[in-house]
């Protein structure tokens, strides 16, 4: 083993680099959080952050027929949502998001080109007759290099 390298090589800076993109990372929502403003959600340089990808998403992944999504679509209908209501999903998946984030209230993935990876809870009240009724979902988000958090995939599975 050549002298001064404890084993880690390359990996070891990928992952001194990732600590260290974490890091600042964090110091930004921590200082978003304190004076009011939140993580952006708009995404100039990815295609999937605006609200209208946002939506799309649900159109696609979660109430198409076409769509392998895992049992999502049963879950949101029982819930009383349909794709008329993607506009409303977004809307709870972006604040709830911001809010979860802020309070670091996520689990890290892998990390790739496209930015850190991480699951994050979304609690979902039912509407309509299903009032009453609550569903912790959990949901796919890439940070982008940019600072923004992107929607990924808005079901993963149901927090147990």
């Amino acid at each position: 083993m050549p002298s001064g390298d404890s084993g880690g090589g390359a990996r070891g800076t990928i992952i001194r680099i990732a600590l260290q993109f974490l890091r600042r990372i964090r110091q930004r929502a921590q200082q978003g959080s304190q004076s009011g403003t939140s993580i952006r959600m708009d995404a100039p340089q990815t295609s999937s952050g605006t609200f209208n990808d946002i939506v799309k998403k649900f159109l696609d992944q979660v109430f198409s027929p076409n769509a392998n999504n895992n049992g999502a679509d049963q879950v949101f209908r029982s819930l009383g949502y349909g794709p008329e209501h993607a506009p409303q999903l977004a809307q709870q998946y972006t604040q709830q998001a911001n809010q979860r984030y802020a309070s670091h209230d996520y689990t890290l993935g892998q990390s790739d080109q496209r930015g850190q990876h991480m699951t994050i809870p979304i609690d979902l009240n039912g509407t309509g007759s299903a009032q009453g009724q609550m569903v912790r979902i959990l949901t796919g988000w890439i940070l982008g290099s940019n600072g923004s958090l992107n929607l990924h995939n808005p079901f993963a599975g149901l927090f147990n």
